[in-house]
């Protein structure tokens, strides 16, 4: 068995009263200094916790020893627009900085054909190509409000192509997207389980990996992520330039979609084996440029 824990650094996260709650409507509420037992027990917490998780082993490659974490090294993978992928070694996460662009991918807003959705169309596909849009006999699909249906890579089979709940919602689940490169290399697969953290104010989520982006750009999170993590979350107008960090668990997924606290229960002890916000930091300090 290999895991994380060979990964963590010695010192311990302090603990945070802190916490994260998100509505059903993506709004965002941040409660300073309250006692977690004071709290709502389905409201997603930050406290570190210990965990227990395993990945498939991989055959050794060149590797960079780090020398502020035990055990720990970093291999590196692929560089896509001047930001490159590690692949932490021995639990086989990968970790890259970048900013955030705002994915409205399977949301049933997303796109509507006079451009009125919360996301500009030119996201959706061009010239009657439509890659982010179902299609049925070669034509988009409308759904009786009006909007076209919004598709995303991981999908619940389920439901037929042309029924929206067969996506996963940008606005309801917090969601990452990878460049397929990503996807070959570091042996991740739809439906894993990411953490994603925000340098700029201290805030992280656990996210799923459910849409594919262009091979040519990485960083790129949904409405719903964006809103957990303090980013504008406006998919025509919103994200930031840097300051994110994305890790991403290969193997820890079910190969569909999930709701958030599924999400969170396989992704927090994931994080917390890494040392939470503090190992991570610690981890990509001189490495990552995010």
């Amino acid at each position: 068995m290999v895991s994380c824990t060979e990964a963590t650094t010695s010192s311990q996260p302090k603990q945070q009263t802190d916490t994260l709650e998100a509505t059903p409507y993506g709004k965002l509420y941040l409660r300073s200094n309250q006692p977690l037992v004071n709290l709502l027990p389905n409201v997603p917490d930050i406290l570190p916790d210990v965990g227990i998780a395993t990945f498939p082993k991989q055959k050794k490659r060149a590797m960079i020893r780090l020398p502020f974490a035990n055990n720990t090294s970093l291999r590196k993978l692929l560089v896509i627009d001047k930001k490159t992928v590690w692949q932490i070694q021995p639990c086989q996460a990968l970790l890259f900085g970048s900013g955030m662009s705002i994915d409205a991918d399977g949301s049933p807003r997303a796109y509507h054909p006079k451009n009125t959705g919360i996301d500009d169309l030119k996201h959706a596909g061009k010239g009657g190509k439509w890659w982010a849009i179902a299609t049925k006999n070669g034509k988009p699909v409308v759904q009786k409000s009006g909007y076209y249906v919004s598709m995303t890579s991981l999908q619940d089979f389920r439901y037929a192509p042309w029924d929206q709940r067969r996506y996963v919602n940008a606005e309801t689940i917090p969601y990452i997207v990878l460049p397929p490169k990503v996807k070959q290399s570091g042996r991740v697969k739809l439906g894993d389980v990411a953490v994603v953290y925000n340098t700029r104010n201290k805030r992280w989520a656990y996210a799923i990996y459910a849409d594919t982006g262009a091979n040519t750009r990485i960083g790129e999170g949904s409405i719903a992520l964006a809103r957990l993590l303090g980013v504008n979350a406006n998919a025509r107008t919103g994200g930031v330039a840097n300051g994110i960090i994305y890790v991403v668990f290969p193997g820890s997924g079910q190969g569909k979609p999930m709701m958030y606290s599924t999400i969170r229960s396989i992704g927090k002890p994931l994080f917390d084996q890494l040392g939470g916000a503090r190992g991570l930091l610690s981890l990509s300090k001189g490495i990552l440029t995010p």
